[in-house]
């Protein structure tokens, strides 16, 4: 740096006679953001989906525990519009 007509200026020092052309107001790398953005939206949302249909097709411990408990005493009975209801 040995140059005398080099400056070293930070850019926030940086003056100019000219007008200058002003950025978009998100600047440059605003289209490049919104595109990351929504590649995690459609992950997200993905994610969420499949997991729903796995937990469809493959229920948790937890849902097969609180399927499998008995009944409490009584008598039921069943029918295939209403399913399983106590009768007294």
């Amino acid at each position: 740096m040995d140059d005398p007509k080099l400056i070293d200026l930070e850019p926030h020092k940086w003056r100019s006679d000219r007008p200058k052309a002003r950025e978009p107001v998100f600047g440059s790398g605003f289209a490049n953001l919104a595109a990351i953005g929504i590649a995690i939206a459609v992950l997200l949302g993905l994610s969420y989906f499949v997991r729903g249909q796995l937990n469809a097709w493959w229920p948790s411990r937890s849902e097969q525990v609180e399927t499998g408990k008995p009944l409490p005493p009584g008598n039921y009975t069943w029918s295939p519009d209403k399913g399983l209801q106590k009768s007294d």
